[in-house]
């Protein structure tokens, strides 16, 4: 059986204050890359 998983990026700072991103690559805030570890983690990965 084929498993999906759609995940979205974790938390930047502009996300914290409400600012759209576009196509801006944005790196990930303490929080963000928090997110991305619980991700990783959560999927076996």
């Amino acid at each position: 059986m084929t498993v999906i998983c759609l995940v979205r990026h974790g938390e930047t700072e502009w996300n914290a204050i409400g600012k759209l991103q576009g196509r801006e690559n944005i790196k990930l805030n303490k929080n963000g890359k928090q997110q991305a570890s619980i991700t990783i983690k959560n999927n076996g990965k």
